[in-house]
């Protein structure tokens, strides 16, 4: 005697194992059904860019640019990401990362006041 499995009852098996290993990955969230079942359903994923991280990130290097050319002056600034510019590969990527751009500047313009 051969078995042969149910393919509809293997598909709704996988169905719910995929849905407790997202609920056990990213947790669930409770809802009562109409009839008064309670149920756990997924949490939704999100996109996986920490849009809060990077926020923080460029929310600091452009405040540390401004204040690095308020406290340098913009003549001096402007030499020190020049010469920085002159190295290798590595000092070449952070003199473009560290040039003065229209935002650093503005952000120096506002800076400059509430330190003197």
């Amino acid at each position: 005697m051969s078995f042969s499995p149910n393919p509809s009852f293997s598909r709704r098996s996988r169905q719910i194992l995929r849905t407790r290993h997202r609920i056990v990955r990213r947790g669930g969230e409770f809802e009562i059904g109409p009839d008064g079942l309670l149920t756990v359903r997924p949490r939704r994923g999100g996109t996986g860019i920490p849009f809060r991280g990077l926020s923080i990130i460029f929310v600091l290097l452009f405040g540390a640019k401004a204040l690095m050319l308020v406290q340098d002056g913009a003549q001096t600034y402007g030499e020190r990401v020049s010469k920085l510019g002159e190295g290798g590969a590595v000092e070449q990527a952070g003199a473009w990362v560290m040039q003065a751009d229209p935002l650093t500047v503005m952000l120096a313009e506002y800076i400059r006041p509430l330190l003197k």
